[in-house]
């Protein structure tokens, strides 16, 4: 039986599933409460991830995964960036599944959102959540620029905008300045991560936690109140260290909220830190155009992500 499965590990709290036959009929949909990442993701978890969206298909239509094996899987995923990241790194993690199946296609996340958006050979993307790249496509073929992740640089993106959040923060500390709008809502935002009007996440919870506990050991040192703002190194750096980079991606990138209510209220250090962000997606998508040889023009332009 021939089978054609989507599988969309895109957001950072949501992945899904969708399986249909050779007419596109769907014959099944999933949506689990988790995200998946090439590089962020602790293999082992990517694994289980991609196995239990795949199960859960089958299982809805009461197959197996031995009925795959004339099947079509095409995984589209943040991370999957280079011809190595598609071609070699996630097949590789798909083969330690065992799963037979007649053709694999790996892709990222530009490329599904443009093809999802528009159904079209011809325009470009900007992508901005927790990282950030620009998508042309065009007569001469597909091309990213940027979306080398938290470890290089996701110039423009939610993380990056929560982390210059928290060193302006440091740095009106240093600079021995008031407590300004932005850090009133960082700190609103940090106390009540749990009643986020987003899709819960453990690591927003864990975030929140571990704010609510800092400020309890700050008040009880005896500091002035304008110390609390040098918390949030001992906060970003032990999430770093205890929870791994992709708890600190998240609570850090959940920042943009906090961020562009100060931005909305007239902080004009927020103000900064959203221009130079849009400079930078800017830049990205002009170079993505420049490599296409597309004209910015050419047809639809796709803005996607969580911080868009």
């Amino acid at each position: 039986m021939k089978l054609f499965i989507g599988i969309e590990g895109v957001g950072m709290s949501i992945s899904v599933g969708v399986m249909a036959d050779e007419a596109g009929k769907i014959l099944a949909a999933v949506r689990l409460p988790f995200g998946i990442s090439l590089h962020t993701t602790p293999r082992a978890d990517l694994r289980c991830r991609l196995l239990e969206l795949i199960k859960g298909l089958v299982t809805t239509c009461n197959l197996s995964v031995e009925d795959l094996h004339e099947s079509t899987i095409c995984i589209g995923l943040t991370g999957v960036t280079f011809p190595f990241d598609a071609l070699v790194d996630l097949p590789r993690e798909f083969e330690k599944l065992e799963i037979k199946t007649q053709r694999l296609i790996c892709t990222g996340d530009a490329e599904i959102a443009f093809a999802s958006h528009t159904g079209t050979d011809c325009g470009t993307a900007i992508i901005c959540h927790m990282g950030s790249t620009a998508y042309a496509t065009g007569k001469h073929g597909r091309f990213r620029y940027g979306g080398w992740g938290p470890a290089i640089g996701d110039e423009g993106s939610g993380y990056a905008m929560g982390r210059e959040t928290l060193r302006e923060i440091g740095r009106q500390y240093e600079n021995r300045e008031d407590p300004s709008r932005l850090w009133d809502e960082v700190q609103r935002w940090l106390a009540n991560l749990e009643g986020a009007r987003i899709p819960p996440i453990i690591a927003l919870k864990s975030g929140m936690f571990r704010w609510n506990e800092k400020v309890l050991e700050f008040a009880a040192s005896g500091l002035a109140e304008r110390e609390l703002r040098t918390a949030v190194f001992s906060f970003a750096h032990g999430l770093a260290r205890d929870e791994g980079i992709w708890t600190l991606r998240c609570v850090v990138g959940s920042l943009t909220t906090p961020l562009m209510l100060a931005f909305a209220g007239g902080d004009n250090n927020a103000k900064g830190i959203v221009s130079r962000a849009a400079d930078d997606l800017v830049e990205q998508h002009e170079r993505a155009c420049s490599l296409g040889q597309v004209k910015p023009d050419c047809g639809p332009l796709v803005f996607y992500g969580g911080v868009m």
